[in-house]
């Protein structure tokens, strides 16, 4: 066999190393070193976090022998994505390059991209599974807790299609939004004639009850003439016209569009109490109604003559007993006794006192003992006794002769 041609001692390689010559690390692999010894410094500077198990580093081979790859383990709490990262970092096995009587170990490019092959002889750096796993997992921004999301934007496209405005006219229409607001519009329109239009306020009111006061004095009591119809008070109208000392009791009720419908209920005059030169109704309890119209339909009720100096004016009071009293001589005086009596007055000091003709003044007082005072007044007459003056007040009625 032909003799290899031995290098001089100077070009051989110390044991275990490679010539430069064939050396497997290129300057874009020693570049590729500087930048991970960069990321490993940054690395070790971060807070320790648990990392997986570093593989055993293999024992350097000796000169000639190819050197045994090495297989890192994944961690065994790891996924699927860090398993698959970690097969993809594995170092292929290193191919051998006859180079005279010294064989040199060459490792096969890189599959990662990012890890470059070692030298020979040195342990093959682990994977970083936890790493890879993140930069498989998508990140999510954080947000504080209890945080609402954001309102979403509507794309471009959306915002193109936004319909026009005849599109959305006819969207008013079709959904009744339109008939609606023209109904709104007439209704409103309808309740503003209705409350300032002169059609509807009171121009006609319709008085039913009343006899001894005319209708047009009914009226002005009520006072509510020309007030539009939607704002008549019917209570306060009540109130008004029973302030009246006619009307006892009344009622009040408008009628579309203009009526005002009325409804009272009269005290009836029992006697007519002329006070001074005034002639007054007066009712069965006393109540001074008012002026006694001479046209009224009660015009021939029995008069009593006030010789007193009291002053009247309606809804005041006088003795009601003096009422009872003359209502009853009225009724008895002529039949039981044969006096046609001239009239009948009433004073503070007398009572109720007759004037009968022959100048005779007959006392009676009150109505207490009404019917022993009738019956010494027909015995005096019979047997004929003579008087101008006869007072029946006292247990002992007197009477003398001024004539």
């Amino acid at each position: 066999m032909e003799q290899r041609r031995k290098k001089p001692q100077s070009e051989q390689p110390a044991d275990g190393a490679v010539h430069p010559e064939h050396s497997p690390l290129t300057a874009r692999d020693r570049v590729e070193a500087r930048r991970r010894e960069k990321e490993a410094a940054a690395e070790s500077a971060k807070p320790a976090r648990p990392r997986p198990p570093r593989p055993r580093a293999a024992p350097p081979a000796a000169p000639g022998d190819a050197p045994r790859p090495t297989r890192a383990r994944a961690p065994k709490a790891a996924d699927e994505s860090t398993k698959a990262v970690a097969e993809s970092t594995k170092p292929a096995a290193p191919r051998t390059r006859k180079g005279g009587d010294h064989a040199v170990a060459v490792s096969a490019p890189p599959r990662g991209g990012d890890h470059a092959t070692p030298a020979a002889g040195a342990a093959p750096k682990p994977a970083r599974p936890r790493k890879a796993a993140e930069a498989a997992t998508p990140k999510l921004r954080s947000q504080p807790l209890g945080a609402r999301p954001g309102p979403r934007r509507r794309p471009a496209a959306a915002e193109a299609a936004t319909p026009g405005p005849r599109h959305t006219l006819a969207e008013w229409v079709a959904s009744g939004h339109v008939a609606s607001a023209a109904l709104l519009v007439v209704s409103l329109f309808s309740i503003v004639y209705i409350f300032t239009n002169n059609r509807f306020t009171v121009q006609n009111v319709q008085v039913d009850g009343a006899e001894v006061m005319k209708p047009a004095d009914v009226i002005k009591q009520a006072d509510a003439f020309e007030q539009s119809i939607w704002y008549v008070d019917t209570a306060e109208v009540v109130r008004r016209l029973k302030a009246s000392a006619y009307i006892a009791d009344a009622s009040a009720s408008v009628a579309l569009p203009d009526t005002l419908l009325v409804d009272v209920v009269e005290r009836r005059p029992q006697i007519r109490w002329k006070n001074g030169g005034s002639l007054f109704f007066v009712d069965a309890s006393g109540r001074v109604l008012g002026d006694a119209d001479p046209t009224a339909a009660v015009s021939d009720t029995l008069v009593i003559e006030d010789h007193s100096a009291q002053a009247l004016k309606p809804n005041d009071y006088v003795d009601s007993d003096a009422l009872s009293l003359a209502n009853a001589l009225a009724l008895r005086l002529t039949p039981e006794t044969g006096v046609q009596p001239i009239s009948i007055n009433w004073s503070d000091d007398k009572g109720v006192y007759v004037l009968a003709p022959d100048n005779k003044t007959i006392i009676f007082g009150t109505s207490e003992r009404l019917d022993e005072k009738l019956v010494v007044l027909d015995r005096l007459l019979k047997d004929g006794s003579v008087f101008t003056l006869l007072d029946l007040r006292p247990q002992t009625p007197y009477y003398r002769n001024e004539g």
